[in-house]
């Protein structure tokens, strides 16, 4: 039998859970190869009908490089999500010379 506190417990671990973080950081071939990402992947994820993105942002680290930090609703969200943008980037064939991703809990925030 479940007591209903533990049910209780369990609702309030949901309600508190805290957002997944992902920064990408992208080399590219050359700068207009970058131009061209960032150009198509702003539209691209404006237009995505999908739930969990509650912030993006685009960072031009360097003429061939980009960072992109984005704040998820959960780890579930971001692997689909990622999933998706995975095969969007292939069917585009963008020239990429590498890529590192991060992902962690968002554990606090700033906001002035």
């Amino acid at each position: 039998m479940i007591d209903s506190s533990m049910l209780l417990g369990a609702s309030e671990k949901v309600k508190n859970k805290l957002s997944i973080t992902r920064t990408d950081i992208l080399n590219f071939k050359s700068e207009i190869e970058c131009d061209k990402y960032i150009a198509r992947h702003k539209n691209f994820m404006q237009t995505l009908e999908i739930e969990g993105i509650q912030e993006i942002h685009w960072v031009r680290a360097t003429p061939e490089s980009l960072l992109i930090f984005s704040i998820l609703k959960s780890k579930e969200h971001a692997d689909v999500i990622k999933g998706i943008a995975n095969k969007w980037r292939e069917q585009h064939d963008f020239g990429i010379h590498d890529t590192l991703i991060f992902d962690g809990e968002l554990i606090g925030s700033f906001r002035n």
